[in-house]
Formats: structure tokens, C-alpha cells, sequence
């Protein structure tokens, strides 16, 4: 596969044609399929010229003399060409204005790497790269009284290039899988308590991270980090695991971890076969262990392979991988954790009804009205019998979701004038909230582009205050930053994030300015809530899968994700399981498009942290989404049904849906 890049000069042509080459394909899979699960180094037939086998990496990447100490100086605003182009013009009059601001918003995603290594502070990597170098010294001294450790206990190689890489996988990827807002806590958040420094301290699982980052920059940055980078970077992870498994044993908890690790990297970089092939070892490797109920890490690592597996598995629309059998259940075994009301989705029923919550979350009342009938409609579907439900029971979800599409689909599309409470919290702060009041007053369902009067979609999604931790000489969150991931002592985490003051700052607000961004922030939740319960009622009433064009098409999954990120993420950690609910509408129809990955790590990124916060919870939601994505998918029943009436009955819809 040759590389990919855009040129400054590139014409609007090259770019509609480059666009979904470069969003819309693998750039690091495999061209042959693997009979069994075996963990293959990619061929020096397909990356000519990258020596796989090849231990240590050195410094300077495969086929460039230019070391990476340059390399990232380089990087500035001026020299980025942006990995996503708006393919019309600021008068473009064909596209949809939805269609537009989801090119802005994937440009904006893409930006985030670069502005994040801009703003770093180099010595920070010196501390890094010092730590990778007392971990080789420490084992150098040992060494001398012991054996000599194999090649898959090997600290990583102290280059400049692995310590770019670890930084960027602790310091972001890590931050926002632990941390929809990605701020965790890492006194407290799991994840980064836990978790990260297992892989730090376990050269396996530090070079699998290292692979991860060079992916995610490849993805986004290309000109940080090419395909050739990136593949040289999989081949060391591979045969680093190779490795680990001839010499270890493949039931350890790093080797799973790593498996698991590498399934996600297939899922977002690579090749659905080979990702399934892992799954395959990862089944026996489970199997192996005793079942996941025998992992590590307090019950952490069979909760995050369990959350990638159906993640995936609602990804794709299929049974999850791993099941089949005892070992691959999991029951926790510590105190539950109490319930918190942010977690409440309509996938789970009875937990708390929306509309007795608008107190403490602020949620428009009409958007509580509107989750508590999906709750209701989800739960009689979650209700029925697995096998021959009785007629009268699948008669009766049709006629409800009917009327539920009907009375949605009358609603207004931003929020009616409802008073609000006005001793509710907040779901965001004003600071926040103010960027977004500038989008939510203009109708986001306009069927074309604005006029050349109206507000620019170029604010939407800014990674400023409102979306990045706070961190620096930011006091508000220092107790978020006092751990110190690589045991030098000092606070790695609050130098690598963005300065507050790097965006343009907001007057203070006074009370006026915070009533319109509460408003704002309410309007656009409901927006997003009405539009979210459109696509489920459909899907329901003419029992079609969520990737189905009748049920959500190109512009409905356009038009709800722009407008999710009119919120910030950290408003969205408030409503968490609303959140995974809207996401997980519109991830089945983000396939084979241009932000397929961008929705895929945010229903990730949504799933492991309400796994984290609380397992009974997210298990039961992943159980219900699982169970009604399986009930959408068996569309043959839809004509015993019409038959058994009697009436002539065909569901909305039903032409175009019985073409597919």
C-alpha cells in the first residue's frame, strides 16, 4: 500500500478522491489470511526496506535519516497539512449543512495529536527517556547475579522515539479511555491507577503501547508518523509476543492483555480477519487461564477484555466472540458500588425514571419525557421471549413504537420553552457551556449549507478549556496529577496537557450569561435525545438493524454526531449512559465512512469507563444492547407477522427495507 499524503497545493478533486482512501481503508492490514491463529510478522515483500526482526529499533525511523529529536520540532502550525480537507467550499450548496460541519469536526479530531505535541514541554521527554534508562541499568545490574532474561523481558530501548510514544499513549490515549472528559483521577480512576502502570512496568505490554500510539498518529498525523513507522512498530509488538508466548506461556496476564490490546488496534487500524483470528487465540488463551473470573488485576483486565469483545460485537452487529461456555462469565466479586444517576441509559430498566432526576442533572424536562418512553419501548423488546414470542406481545411493541415514532416525530426540533429549575445543577460550567451557545440557536437540521450571514461552523468542537483538562498552573485539578506514572518524582501528567490560556479566553459570565448557557447546553441535549430516540423507535417499528439506511441514513447519522459535539465531552460525563446510548444508535452506520474510527473510540471510550464506575451496571446495559441489536437482526420473522394479522399490514417503510 503505498503512502498516503495531501499536498498544500493539492486541487479540491485530489482531495475528494484521496478522502475516503485514506479514512475509509486499512492502511496497516494484512493481505493474507491466517488458517490458524498464529502472530505473524508482516512480510518484507509488503514493506520493502523495514527490517522486522530487528532489535532494538533505532532512533530514526525506517527509510528516513532525519532523527526524531527533529522530527517532532518540526512539527508546527504553519507545516501541517491536515489529514481531513472539507471537500466543498464556504459556499458550497450541495452538501447538507450537517454534512459540512462533520468534515470540520473530523478535521478538528485530527488536529488534536499535533496541537497536543505542540504544546508539550521537551524535557519532559528527557524524564521519560532518564526512566527507560534507569530501567535498563537496574536490569544491567542484575544481570550479574543472574540470568540473562529473554528477549520479551527486555526493557524497552531507550530512544527518543519510545519515549515520544510512551508519552503520547500515557499522557493522551490513556487519559480520555479512562476519562470521557480526560481528566480522570489517577488516585482513584482504575484504569490509570492500575491498569497503565502494569503496561509501563511490562516491556511486553510498553511496546504493544508504544505500537498503539504510532497507530493513533499515523490515523491522525500522518506527516508525525508514517505507514512505514507504524508497521515497524507492529512488527515489534508481534514478535515481542512471540516471544513472550514461547518462552512465558500464553495464560499470563500480560500476554492476554497484549492480545486483547492488539484485537482493538486490528479493530481500528487493521484487518477484520486477522482481528478475528486473535480472538480466536484469545478464546483458547482464556480458556486456558481457567475463565476470566482467574485474571488479574482485581477483576480490571476481565472487565476491559469483556468490554472490548461486545464493543466490537455491537460494532459489527454480531454475537459477541467470547461466549459459549462457564469460563467466559464473570461475576464481581467486590461490594457493588453504589447506583449514581449519571449512569442511567434506556437500555437498563427499572433504575431511576428520567423525569424524577431533572433536580440534580437538568436534563430539558421534554428530553427526560422522551428518554423514559425509550426506556419503556427498549424494555418491552428486552421483554419478550428469546425464542417464538407470543404474536400478540411482537403486535404490541409494533403498535407502540408507532405511536412513539409518531409523537417524536411531532416535537419540535429544539427544545420547547419549558421553565427550568432553577436550583438544578448544571450539567456543565459556564466556561464551558459558552462556546456551545453559539451553535444551538440555529436550527442544525437545515437541509443545506448556512447562508454567508449566518454563524460559522468553525467553532465546533474546539479543543480549548471547555474540552481539555485543566492542567499546568491550573490548581482546580492538581489532586488529579500528584501520581507520578514513571517513578521520577516528579508531575508528568500536568506538563503535556494544553495551557489554558492558548485558547482565547472568556469574560467572566454573570448570572444572565449563565442562565443561556444552561439553556444552550438543555437545548442541545434534547436535540440530540429526540434525534437519538428517532433512530431507535425506527428501528424498532420496522425491526430493521441500526445500519440499515431505513433506519438511520447518511444525513440522520451526520446530524446527530455533529451535534453530540456541540457539547463538550466533560458535559457528557454528567449523562453518561445517555451518552453510550446515542453513540451506540449511530456506530453501526459510521462503517465504511470517513469517521468510522472517531465513533468507535468514543463508544469505547464510553463503555470502559461505565464498566469502571460500575460493572453490574454496564453489564446489564451491554447485556440489553446486545439482546436488542440480536432482535433487530432477525428480520425474516417481520412477514409471519403481517401474515398473522391478516390485514394486509406492511410496516413503514417496508418497500425500501424489503429491498435490502
Amino acid at each position: 500500500m503505498s503512502k498516503i499524503r495531501f499536498q498544500i497545493k493539492s486541487t479540491l478533486d485530489d482531495i475528494k478522491k484521496t478522502l475516503p482512501t485514506l479514512f475509509g481503508s486499512s492502511s496497516l492490514s494484512q493481505q493474507h489470511q491466517q488458517k490458524t491463529w498464529e502472530l505473524a510478522i508482516p512480510s518484507q515483500d509488503y514493506w520493502p526496506g523495514v527490517n522486522f526482526n530487528t532489535q532494538p529499533l533505532l532512533d530514526s525511523t525506517a527509510g528516513s535519516n532525519i532523527s526524531w529529536q527533529g522530527f517532532w520540532a518540526a512539527v508546527s502550525g504553519e507545516d501541517i497539512d491536515p489529514p481531513a480537507t472539507p471537500a466543498c467550499g464556504p459556499n458550497c450548496i450541495v452538501h447538507t449543512e450537517a454534512f459540512h460541519d462533520s468534515l470540520i469536526l473530523l478535521h478538528k479530531r485530527n488536529e488534536l495529536p499535533t496541537q497536543f505535541v505542540q504544546r508539550w514541554q521537551p524535557r519532559r521527554t528527557d524524564e521519560v527517556l532518564m526512566w527507560l534508562v534507569q530501567q535498563q541499568s537496574s536490569l544491567a545490574s542484575s544481570s550479574l547475579s543472574a540470568p540473562v532474561p529473554d528477549q520479551a523481558h527486555l526493557p524497552i530501548p531507550p530512544t527518543r522515539q519510545n519515549a515520544e510514544l510512551l508519552r503520547v499513549y500515557v499522557n493522551l490515549i490513556s487519559r480520555y479511555k479512562s476519562s470521557l472528559g480526560g481528566n480522570p483521577d489517577i488516585n482513584t480512576n482504575p484504569y490509570m491507577k492500575h491498569y497503565v502502570p502494569f503496561c509501563l512496568h511490562s516491556p511486553l505490554l510498553a511496546q504493544i503501547a508504544i505500537y498503539t500510539s504510532a497507530c493513533f498518529l499515523n490515523d491522525t498525523a500522518p506527516n508525525i508518523v508514517d505507514n512505514t513507522t507504524a508497521m515497524t512498530r507492529k512488527g515489534a509488538a508481534i514478535h515481542m509476543l512471540k516471544t513472550h508466548l514461547r518462552t512465558t506461556g500464553s495464560t499470563t496476564d500480560e500476554a492476554i492483555a497484549g492480545v486483547t490490546q492488539l484485537i482493538l488496534n486490528e479493530w481500528h487500524w487493521g484487518d477484520r480477519k486477522e482481528l478475528e483470528a486473535h480472538f480466536g487465540g484469545l478464546r483458547e488463551m482464556v480458556r486456558s487461564r481457567g475463565g476470566l473470573s482467574n485474571l488479574g488485576l482485581g477483576g480490571l483486565l476481565a472487565k476491559l477484555v469483556i468490554v472490548t469483545d461486545i464493543t466490537i460485537a455491537l460494532f459489527f452487529e454480531i454475537e459477541p466472540y467470547l461466549q459459549g461456555g462457564p469460563e467466559f462469565e464473570f461475576h464481581e466479586t467486590v461490594p457493588r458500588t453504589p447506583f449514581r444517576v449519571t449512569l442511567s441509559t434506556p437500555l437498563v430498566s427499572p433504575f431511576v425514571p428520567f423525569d424524577t432526576r431533572v433536580e440534580h442533572l437538568n436534563p430539558h424536562e421534554a428530553a427526560a419525557r422522551i428518554l423514559d418512553d425509550m426506556r419503556f419501548l427498549i424494555g418491552l423488546v428486552l421483554a419478550l421471549a428469546e425464542d417464538d414470542p407470543p404474536q400478540k406481545d411482537l403486535q404490541k411493541i409494533r403498535t407502540t413504537s408507532r405511536w412513539i415514532y409518531d409523537r417524536i416525530s411531532g416535537l419540535p426540533a429544539h427544545a420547547p420553552l419549558i421553565t427550568q429549575h432553577s436550583k438544578s445543577e448544571a450539567l456543565l460550567s459556564p466556561t464551558s457551556a459558552t462556546s456551545t451557545a453559539r451553535h444551538c440557536m440555529s436550527p442544525i437540521s437545515n437541509p443545506r449549507r448556512r447562508s454567508s450571514g449566518q454563524q460559522s461552523p468553525q467553532d465546533l468542537y474546539s479543543p480549548g478549556p471547555g474540552s481539555w483538562p485543566q492542567g499546568g498552573n491550573s490548581t482546580s485539578s492538581s489532586n488529579a496529577h500528584d501520581r507520578d506514572m514513571f517513578s521520577n518524582g516528579t508531575d508528568y501528567f500536568a506538563h503535556d496537557l494544553p495551557h489554558p490560556t492558548s485558547s482565547p479566553s472568556h469574560p467572566a459570565p454573570d448570572e444572565n450569561k449563565n442562565s443561556n448557557s444552561d439553556t444552550a447546553t438543555a437545548d442541545i441535549i434534547y436535540q440530540a435525545v429526540r434525534q437519538s430516540a428517532l433512530i431507535y423507535s425506527r428501528a424498532i417499528m420496522l425491526r430493521r438493524p441500526l445500519r440499515d439506511a431505513a433506519v438511520c441514513s447518511e444525513e440522520d447519522f451526520l446530524r446527530l454526531w455533529t451535534t453530540v459535539w456541540r457539547v463538550p465531552l466533560r458535559g457528557w460525563k454528567a449523562v453518561l449512559g445517555v451518552f453510550v446510548w446515542m453513540v451506540l444508535c449511530i456506530t453501526p452506520a459510521s462503517r465504511d465512512t470517513p469517521h468510522e474510527r472517531f465513533v468507535k473510540s468514543m463508544l469505547e471510550i464510553g463503555m470502559v469507563q461505565m464498566a469502571l464506575e460500575n460493572w453490574h451496571v454496564a453489564e446489564r446495559g451491554m447485556a440489553g444492547a446486545l439482546r436488542l441489536t440480536r432482535w433487530l437482526a432477525r428480520r425474516g420473522e417481520e412477514k409471519q407477522m403481517a401474515a398473522a394479522e391478516g390485514s394486509g399490514y406492511k410496516p413503514y417503510g417496508s418497500t425500501a427495507c424489503d429491498a435490502g
